[in-house]
């Protein structure tokens, strides 16, 4: 700063004879960027162009944002010229109080849209067979500063969007700064094939054709923890002895973890255990913790102690060890 005022300063010794020269404040100074200068607020007359311009570029202060106005007045004015020009001999004439207008442009609306509503249908597409997307309302544009325009979205997390309402946050930008963010709500459909109940099914239950059929489900419309289990489990009609794990109502999608193959036990069944030591196996009955399969850790119930077991065959499970 200060060696922009000695070039200043510098710059205006070099003219010398001049006369006094005219500024005219005006009433009202509409301000581009984010500090004005003299040249934005007087007209300047008595002056040759080069002494004019130089005159006219010198900064006077911070300009309001946006939507707000200031008042500078004109007297204040005169002092902070004085000052950066070493007291240059200026006549002053004009409004004794100027109001500060920040220059200001529109983001549109529908630009808004249009970007929340490109990265939502890119995020949820994947494998679906259709998204359906519609913004709930209207977006009005938006006043910002005069300048570059960036419109950037805020990553969403994939369980936020597979939602019947998702709201999308766009960040907005002028010159690379940071203006403001929008929020953009959405209605959502998300439809892909998924096997549906057709009767309710109790938990062992056995799945076959005739209790299953193919159909297209809205993800979107089912709860969270139950979308996000709904993918390709497999077709139950081809696998034997398949059975419901838990109660399903009719016109249930199902979810992956919401049937099993022959030979897993289910939540809350009771399963034989056995323990072996120093020769000596032990069988006794237990009750499942956690759903078992082939190879896999669960934890049981016996005599009000938790075991850890795992899967050797159909309806077997070998202590790990105590918990």
């Amino acid at each position: 700063m200060r060696t922009a005022l000695t070039c200043f300063l510098l710059a205006w010794s070099l003219c010398s004879g001049a006369a006094a020269q005219q500024l005219t404040a005006r009433s009202t100074a509409v301000v581009k960027g984010s500090s004005y200068t003299l040249g934005e607020l007087v007209d300047i007359t008595g002056l040759d162009p080069a002494r004019t311009e130089r005159l006219a570029m010198l900064s006077i202060g911070t300009s309001p944002r946006v939507g707000y106005s200031d008042r500078l007045a004109r007297a204040t004015l005169e002092q902070r010229v004085r000052a950066a020009t070493g007291g240059l001999a200026l006549s002053w004439s004009g409004a004794t109080t100027i109001e500060l207008q920040r220059a200001a442009t529109t983001v549109s609306g529908a630009d808004i849209v249009d970007r929340a509503a490109g990265y939502l249908y890119q995020l949820l597409a994947g494998e679906q067979l259709r998204v359906a997307i519609q913004p709930l309302e209207d977006q009005p544009d938006l006043p910002v500063n005069q300048g570059q325009i960036t419109l950037n979205v805020r990553p969403l997390p994939y369980t936020e969007a597979l939602r019947k309402r998702a709201k999308v946050w766009v960040d907005v930008y002028v010159d690379g700064t940071f203006h403001r963010s929008v929020p953009v709500q959405f209605a959502v459909e998300v439809w892909r094939e998924a096997w549906v109940t057709l009767d309710p099914l109790s938990a062992g239950d056995a799945l076959d054709c005739g209790r299953v059929e193919r159909r297209e489900v809205d993800l979107a419309a089912l709860a969270r923890s139950a979308a996000k289990d709904i993918g390709d489990p497999g077709d139950p009609c081809t696998v034997p002895g398949a059975r419901a794990s838990r109660a399903l109502a009719a016109g249930e999608p199902l979810a992956a973890s919401a049937w099993v193959a022959s030979g897993v036990g289910l939540l809350g069944e009771r399963i034989a255990l056995r323990a072996h030591g120093k020769g000596v196996t032990i069988e006794m009955p237990v009750v499942l913790l956690d759903a078992a399969q082939a190879r896999k850790r669960v934890r049981v119930r016996h005599a009000g102690h938790v075991l850890n077991a795992e899967v050797s065959g159909p309806g077997v499970l070998e202590l790990v060890d105590g918990v």
